[in-house]
């Protein structure tokens, strides 16, 4: 009836990675700390302490690096650095049995679970305006194995700007070198 007669709900226990965590920086946790009270616990060991936040981080990187290798979070870089600088590419990938000839907008590379490389990438939709006419809109969203990118040229930061006809004739320019590629 009222809310203030409910019982509380326990809170979510420490996890055990928590745990040794806060016991090799000597954080006393209670019976009564939730995981969310250890994690500000460590959180405030952190703050006072950088260099234990900055250990955890290098201890973090090499067994990320262990687990997926050198080259792989090199790759990811790569592509996070483009997607920060250029984020534009012509693209000829594939997407089931089909080849897609297209341009698209990197955001982001991450390694997924399975250790496998993918990009967050966009792709434009014409969109009819009445005043100003046909314009693309970046808001196809989708993830793009890195395996299935078969050639990529990079564009211009600024290539969102340059209109229906430079991006109609950079994918002729793509759908020509598609046929190359299936040709060899």
């Amino acid at each position: 009836m009222f809310g203030f007669f409910k019982k509380k709900r326990p809170a979510d226990p420490p996890t055990d990675k928590q745990l040794r965590y806060a016991k090799k920086l000597g954080i006393t946790v209670t019976r009564s700390m939730g995981k969310d009270d250890v994690s500000a616990a460590i959180s405030a060991a952190e703050r006072a302490n950088p260099r234990l936040a900055a250990d955890r981080e290098r201890v973090k990187t090499k067994a990320r690096e262990f687990k997926f290798g050198p080259e792989l979070i090199a790759e990811e870089a790569r592509w996070d650095h483009f997607a920060d600088s250029t984020e534009y590419m012509l693209a000829i990938y594939r997407r089931g049995k089909e080849i897609v000839v297209d341009v698209l907008r990197v955001n982001e590379a991450f390694i997924d679970n399975r250790g496998k490389l993918r990009l967050s990438v966009e792709a434009p939709k014409v969109v009819k305006d009445q005043d100003i006419g046909d314009l693309l809109d970046w808001d196809e969203h989708f993830e793009l194995l890195r395996e299935e990118l078969l050639h990529f040229e990079p564009l211009h930061a600024g290539f969102h700007a340059d209109g229906n006809d430079a991006y109609r004739q950079t994918v002729e320019r793509g759908l020509k070198l598609a046929r190359k590629l299936k040709a060899v």
